[in-house]
């Protein structure tokens, strides 16, 4: 049988991120593997109860010696992201002076052409949840994704991801993070390109009760009686769709206004 293990089930890995606070045990990064404190070649099994999370630093330090087993054990008890109410930073490589966002079907680019900008895919109700600001090669990304109880959810500020931990779960593998409500319940799917590039794939973005929904299918709002849609295709503008119920000055140029009427 050589060096072959079972792998482990996707229900025990969800139970454990649960568990563990969606990180590492010892410092939160949402980089995460699942540890066996007790070795494989020991205990020959995937009992949840013995598997933790660690970042890929951790781990190894721990594999190798460094990092007594008995410090993983008390941080098992009470890992740092419970502690700290919220999951641990983990940067994004992001530069240059160009940068996409898309969101569903629809991609929204700029270019720094020497004076510095900013890309807005969409600004709802005045709220920005999504921007890159660029200037001098420097390209950082900020979002804030809130729930339907305007809760944040997801959080990243200038390259460093963060997170609330009152999800029901939070899946973080190379460059695809996925945000779920509950079973079968996608708040959101986001793939991290860099060096410029971030696409929210599927999922819903909140705003005062109301939401843009997105899919392969494309973009489409629901709310006030209003049906929109946008299927596919490339906003080249720093400003990309506008939600509100009167035009406002934004001082931005570009992009799409949409009205929806007070009830």
């Amino acid at each position: 049988m050589g060096n072959d293990r079972l792998t482990i089930f996707e229900n025990i890995k969800r139970n454990v991120r649960q568990r563990c606070g969606f990180g590492c045990v010892l410092c939160g990064n949402p980089v995460i593997d699942y540890d066996h404190i007790e070795e494989y070649h020991i205990v020959k099994e995937h009992k949840e109860e013995n598997i933790t999370l660690l970042c890929p630093q951790h781990h190894r330090e721990k594999t190798a010696g460094r990092l007594p087993k008995s410090m993983v054990i008390e941080a098992n008890k009470n890992p740092f992201n419970l502690r700290k109410n919220n999951i641990g930073k983990n940067n994004l490589y992001y530069y240059g002076n160009e940068a996409t966002i898309t969101i569903g079907t629809v991609s929204f680019y700029t270019k720094d052409c020497g004076n510095g900008s900013i890309l807005i895919p969409l600004i709802i109700y005045e709220k920005i949840p999504i921007h890159f600001l660029l200037k001098d090669n420097e390209l950082l990304l900020n979002v804030k994704l809130r729930d339907k109880n305007d809760d944040i959810i997801l959080l990243i500020e200038n390259n460093q991801l963060k997170a609330s931990i009152g999800i029901w779960d939070f899946k973080y593998v190379g460059t695809s993070l996925l945000l779920r409500e509950k079973t079968r319940s996608v708040f959101i799917e986001v793939e991290f390109t860099a060096p410029n590039k971030i696409n929210f794939k599927r999922g819903k973005i909140f705003c005062k009760g109301e939401f843009f929904e997105l899919s392969d299918k494309g973009l489409v709002y629901n709310g006030k009686n209003m049906d929109m849609q946008f299927l596919n295709g490339t906003i080249n503008s720093p400003i990309g769709i506008v939600l509100d119920d009167e035009f406002k000055d934004f001082n931005l140029n570009g992009g799409f206004f949409l009205q929806v009427p007070k009830e």
